[in-house]
């Protein structure tokens, strides 16, 4: 037994975001649907453009089911969606199962290049067969 000591506070629910390793998603929703959704939820979302940025989607994607991303985009779209409230811990399982190796090498370079954009430093701690 023990304690722990969470000075930053990184462990209240508004500052950390977990990305199971399934998700998911209603199969009545439009990505762009998702993501308005997801941004409603936070006081200081991260911008539409910064979301279309990470996600390189375009309009006919934002404008689709989202069961009609593949499986990699799928992915990629729950990524992003942890980093819409901008926490300070993101806790990620598994985050490149079914990604292809293009998305998987674009999903490493976010995290690489700290092209995470958050108003302060922000923890990842992640699991992956692909480290």
């Amino acid at each position: 037994s023990g304690e722990i000591f969470d000075k930053d506070k990184l462990l209240q629910s508004e500052n950390r975001s977990i990305m199971f390793q399934k998700t998911m998603f209603p199969d009545q929703l439009k990505v762009i649907e998702i993501i308005n959704l997801y941004q409603s939820f936070y006081e200081n979302p991260l911008p539409l453009e910064e979301i279309i940025e990470l996600t390189k989607f375009d309009s006919s994607q934002l404008n689709q089911f989202v069961n009609k991303l593949s499986g990699g985009q799928q992915r990629l779209l729950d990524f992003v969606l942890s980093l819409i409230g901008q926490p300070q811990l993101i806790l990620l399982d598994e985050p490149t199962s079914t990604m292809d190796i293009e998305i998987r090498e674009y999903f490493w370079s976010i995290i690489e290049t700290s092209h995470i954009r958050t108003n302060q430093q922000s923890q990842i701690t992640l699991s992956d067969e692909y480290i």
